[in-house]
């Protein structure tokens, strides 16, 4: 279908190859998997994203796209890319975990669901099928990351963890991140909760790990850029923190003994200025060992 987005969208527009009675599903030797991902006036990166994502070997691949009504030509990316997306839609939205969990509902029963942003980069996805063939009783899959510095280009590969049982002792470290975590369709009965605040993703990753088996993955599937809602800050996403430590019955308290200067960091950067902490980070990033 083709469309043009050089006016604001207030109605619903959808496209991709379901529009057109294209459906795919998951079997024993091709499990299906479902990327989400979630754009608002994406226009200068979520080109990458999708190239990405069409450039892997493996082919049972699910792209779903939903887009808030963007006005500065994402929508004529999506068209333009309409063969290689399953599903996109752009509407008003209430926020990015709206978003996501409109994203998550369109997903195909049976596939595994990842999260990426409109600016991350999927790495090697071979890797996760190889997991999921090996472990059939696993429900979740854990990879590391890659970090990408948008203002110094530094990458930093960025190790995640399975959490430890006791959860206050890794809670402020976060061992977890959405762009390295891939979940069962028939696994999510708890979607995200946007009033939780930019953290409610904690929120939806434990929730998940707590109904099943989990297997780690010791490489990056995906690269994410820093700098953005929530990497720099403020007392409103430390408040964030905070709700998903209550909905996960999770001790703060004991969360901060056990990682103290963790939680001095988040304090500082809330308060210094976010041009100190990119001059500190960026001072820092001159040093910094890369992967």
């Amino acid at each position: 279908m083709t469309f043009t987005s050089s006016f604001s969208v207030n109605h619903s527009v959808s496209g991709g190859l379901r529009t057109r009675g294209i459906h795919k599903s998951s079997t024993e030797n091709t499990p299906l998997i479902s990327i989400v991902t979630v754009v608002f006036n994406g226009a200068d990166l979520i080109e990458n994203t999708i190239k990405s994502i069409i450039s892997q070997s493996y082919s049972n691949v699910e792209f779903i796209v939903i887009d808030g009504g963007s006005s500065d030509g994402t929508l004529d990316i999506l068209n333009r890319y309409d063969d290689a997306i399953d599903f996109w839609i752009s509407e008003k939205d209430k926020g990015i975990y709206d978003a996501m969990n409109k994203g998550v509902k369109y997903c195909s029963d049976g596939s595994w669901i990842i999260i990426l942003g409109s600016d991350d980069e999927l790495l090697n996805i071979s890797v996760v099928i190889d997991v999921i063939k090996a472990h059939s009783d696993c429900i979740n899959i854990i990879s590391d990351v890659i970090q990408h510095d948008i203002k110094t280009k530094v990458k930093r590969y960025y190790k995640c963890w399975i959490p430890n049982d006791r959860k206050y002792k890794d809670f402020l470290k976060f061992p977890l991140h959405h762009q390295g975590f891939f979940t069962k369709n028939k696994n999510i009965i708890h979607y995200f909760k946007p009033e939780l605040g930019v953290h409610a993703d904690l929120l939806f990753m434990y929730q998940s790990l707590a109904r099943g088996k989990t297997v780690k993955i010791n490489e990056p599937i995906s690269m994410y850029n820093t700098g953005g809602t929530s990497d720099l800050y403020s007392f409103k996403n430390i408040l964030s923190i905070f709700k998903v430590a209550r909905e996960l019955k999770i001790n703060i308290f004991l969360c901060v003994i056990h990682a103290p200067f963790v939680f001095i960091k988040m304090l500082l950067k809330s308060i210094v200025s976010r041009k100190v902490v990119i001059w500190l980070r960026n001072l820092i990033s001159r040093y910094a060992y890369v992967r």
